[in-house]
């Protein structure tokens, strides 16, 4: 979960703390619960702490071994972004990234950090095998473009899958029909392809409507012209639009970005 942070002229000091309950396993050196404080970029942390009892918060004392604390962190104004990551007990109950993983039914359990206790694992294996079709995706077949920020397990997913990872600096170097060719040339044994856009691949300096602003994004209008040329392919069986979050917006400017791409692609479902 992302939380944005406006600190108000002359600066503030920051004390954040998350605790999990229970005790530390013996000799631990991370935990349930990461906070992680970062810029107003998204990406440039500027503290970071688990429940591991380290306290890398600036007072260690509030630091128990079952909770992730930043203490007395100063901060000058301007925005910044909480991120807590709780694997199975996140604060508002979404299971971010979770739907990828459930479709190509990975438990990446070489990076876990925990066991699951009974009730959560029986619910895990009733996900993945929802729709009675154990892995409804080759993780082979997924292409992820314009990827800047992940996590270290996803990064750990997509090297031992072989995942295709096609960069902001390959769209605009080659142009966004090419990418589109090279994609479905990649994908060309599937009998259909499934489109989610993330808003977050766009640019920090138009996506600012959603939790995660990364720099280094998509423009809007290349992000228009690769989905666009998707659309024109008779294998795309669904097109989704993700993370737009209206708390985080202004002057409505990403749902209208959101919505301009959508309008396009929508125009070009009807020419074909």
């Amino acid at each position: 979960d992302y939380y944005k942070i406006t600190i108000p002229s002359g600066g503030r000091k920051i004390w954040i703390n998350v605790d999990t309950g229970g005790e530390a396993a013996p000799g631990a050196t991370t935990g349930d619960t990461v906070l992680t404080l970062l810029a107003a970029n998204g990406t440039s942390v500027i503290e970071e702490d688990d429940d591991d009892g380290s306290g890398n918060g600036g007072d260690s004392s509030l630091e128990s071994n079952v909770a992730s604390v930043i203490a007395g962190r100063s901060l000058t104004n301007g925005i910044y972004y909480l991120k807590v990551r709780t694997p199975f007990t996140t604060p508002s109950g979404n299971m971010h990234g979770m739907p990828l993983y459930v479709s190509i039914a990975e438990d990446n359990e070489e990076s876990k950090v925990h066991e699951l206790d009974e009730k959560t694992a029986k619910s895990w294996e009733q996900l993945k095998k929802l729709g009675k079709i154990n892995q409804k995706v080759l993780p082979e077949d997924v292409v992820f473009i314009s990827l800047r920020d992940y996590e270290k397990e996803e990064k750990y997913l997509i090297e031992k899958h072989g995942m295709k990872v096609i960069t902001t600096g390959e769209v605009r170097r080659i142009g966004a029909e090419n990418v589109s060719r090279k994609v479905l040339r990649y994908l060309s044994d599937c009998t259909d392809i499934y489109v989610s856009f993330d808003v977050d691949s766009l640019d920090s300096s138009i996506s600012r409507g959603t939790g995660t602003p990364v720099s280094n994004g998509l423009k809007e209008r290349e992000a228009e012209d690769l989905i666009s040329k998707f659309m024109q392919n008779r294998k795309i069986c669904c097109f989704e639009i993700t993370e737009v979050n209206p708390t985080l917006d202004k002057e409505n400017l990403m749902a209208e970005i959101a919505f301009n791409i959508l309008q396009r692609s929508v125009n070009v479902l009807m020419m074909n």
